[in-house]
C-alpha cells in the first residue's frame, strides 16, 4: 500500500456548535497480486466542538478504481445524525459504468452486498463483539478494546514486559480522565527521552535496541 497526504484543517461554526474538518487531498494505492486499486482518502470531521456531544465522523464520498479491470466503487460515508447512526453505502460499477452491486451497512456491526442483476443479498461481514455504552461518541470501542489496558497486580509485579505500554503513566491518567496530569506525564517522558538522546550524541554512543 502506498499513500500521499496533504491535510488541510478548516474550522466552521456549523449552526453554532463548532466543527473541525481535516480534509486530506491525498490518495492511496492498494496492490493485491495483479490488482492495483487507487482512491481518494476520506476526510474526518470533529463535530460539536463548542457545544453538544463531541464526536468524530467521516463525512465524504470516495471513489476507488481498479486499474486492471476498470471497475469502480463509489463509497458514501453517511454521517451520524439525530435520527441515525453513522453508516456506509457503496455502489460497485462494472467496467462499462453500469451498477453491478450495492453494499450497505454499519462499519462497526454489519455489511451486506446486493447483486443488482439477481437481487440476491449476501452478508459480507458482521461483528459479534460487544460495543460499550454510547459507542458512537467513544471511538466505536468494544469492551475488548477498552480492556486492553487492564493491569492486574500480578502483571505489575513482573507478569509482562517492562516496555509494555500499560506501564505508561500518561496513558493511565488519560484513561482515568485526568487529562492535565496525563499531559504533564507525557511531557516528562519526552524531556527524559530528549535528555537521553543528547547524552548519547555527546558520547557518540550509537543506539542499539535490546529486542527490536
Amino acid at each position: 500500500m502506498l499513500g500521499h497526504s496533504m491535510i488541510s484543517p478548516k474550522f466552521g461554526f456549523d449552526m453554532g456548535r463548532g466543527r473541525l474538518d481535516l480534509k486530506d487531498a491525498g490518495c492511496v494505492v492498494y496492490t493485491f497480486g495483479d490488482e492495483e486499486i487507487s482512491g481518494d482518502k476520506p476526510w474526518v470531521a470533529g463535530k460539536n466542538i463548542i457545544m453538544g456531544e463531541e464526536h468524530v465522523d467521516i463525512d465524504v464520498k470516495v471513489t476507488l478504481l481498479n486499474h486492471r479491470t476498470g471497475e469502480k466503487a463509489e463509497i458514501a460515508f453517511v454521517p451520524r445524525s439525530r435520527s441515525q447512526k453513522s453508516s456506509v453505502k457503496i455502489k460497485v460499477l462494472n467496467a462499462a459504468g453500469k451498477p453491478a452491486f450495492e453494499i450497505t451497512g454499519f462499519l462497526v456491526k454489519q455489511l451486506e452486498m446486493k447483486d443488482l442483476s439477481t437481487g440476491a443479498v449476501e452478508e459480507l461481514w458482521s461483528s459479534d463483539l460487544e460495543l460499550i455504552d454510547d459507542y458512537p461518541a467513544q471511538f466505536n470501542f468494544t469492551t475488548l478494546a477498552c480492556s486492553l489496558n487492564y493491569m492486574t497486580p500480578e502483571m505489575e509485579e513482573g507478569g509482562i514486559a517492562q516496555t509494555d505500554s500499560r506501564f505508561r503513566k500518561d496513558q493511565r491518567c488519560f484513561e482515568e480522565g485526568e487529562t492535565e496530569q496525563a499531559d504533564e506525564e507525557k511531557s516528562a517522558i519526552e524531556v527524559r527521552q530528549r535528555a537521553a538522546r543528547k547524552e548519547r550524541e555527546e558520547a557518540q554512543d550509537e543506539w542499539e535496541p535490546l529486542f527490536f
